[in-house]
């Protein structure tokens, strides 16, 4: 069912969840007292005022890379040749590039980068398709560079993590809206193929007993998974999630 649409981040409580995922417990401990603030020279920076909202400048003080970790976005896709991106872009080193064949025998034909689910191809990169919009072209890519942009490397703006694995999952069209069973598909791709945290920034409406079935099996086995709450509406109010539940985010 067509009933997706592109959703930016709650801010506090999105880069939270991300920082807790990417950082363990005992370096939030340490970084709560630290005072070694790391300010980088990306140009943006002091545009992302979300950034010292959580503490992200004392945190860079003890640890800021997270190279090992693999997020899975599952978006309008990322643009993996983007100067800020494309050093942390996830690579299938199971998978030989265009050769046609299913080389890690995963179901998927030279998925090197990833894999457009909406499209059914190998290249998870935005498209211009007919219908296209800006949101939905930039949408994947900006969620991708807010979590990890390469920092410090003079260009463009800090992600959370200067240095992790973004795992490009297309999943809507480049107008930001898509079907629930392409959403279902990534997170079984993303579970199978070792992402540790799944990020879904956008909502539908309507409950489906299947997406929430894909969240458990990501959640049993061990994947962090994290969804944007909606955005507000035209007069600029947030939605109530108790009047008006919103999914993936209201799935037990």
């Amino acid at each position: 069912m067509r009933n997706l649409k592109t959703s930016f981040f709650c801010i506090n409580l999105i880069f939270i969840l991300l920082f807790l995922a990417l950082f363990s417990n005992a370096f939030f401990a340490i970084a709560a007292e630290s005072t070694n603030s790391i300010t980088p020279n990306d140009p943006y920076y002091n545009e992302q005022w979300y950034l010292d909202k959580i503490g992200a400048p004392q945190a860079w003080g003890i640890k800021n890379t997270s190279p090992n970790v693999i997020v899975a976005v599952l978006d309008t896709g990322v643009d993996i040749n983007h100067p800020d991106l494309e050093a942390n872009i996830w690579i299938n080193n199971g998978e030989i590039a265009d050769n046609g064949i299913d080389d890690d025998n995963n179901g998927y034909i030279d998925d090197i980068n990833g894999w457009d689910f909406y499209d059914d191809i190998a290249d998870p990169k935005p498209k211009f398709t007919q219908g296209f919009s800006e949101i939905g072209l930039n949408h994947g890519t900006i969620v991708a560079g807010i979590i990890a942009a390469e920092g410090n490397n003079n260009f463009g703006i800090t992600g959370v993590t200067w240095s992790a694995k973004i795992m490009p999952l297309k999943v809507l069209s480049d107008s930001g809206e898509g079907d629930t069973g392409d959403v279902i598909q990534a997170i079984d791709y993303a579970i199978d193929n070792g992402a540790d945290i799944i990020n879904l920034s956008f909502v539908g409406g309507i409950f489906e007993k299947s997406l929430e079935e894909a969240i458990r099996r990501a959640y049993d086995a061990g994947v962090i998974v994290v969804a944007a709450a909606g955005n507000e509406d035209a007069g600029g109010v947030s939605h109530d999630l108790d009047i008006k539940p919103s999914y993936p985010v209201c799935h037990d």
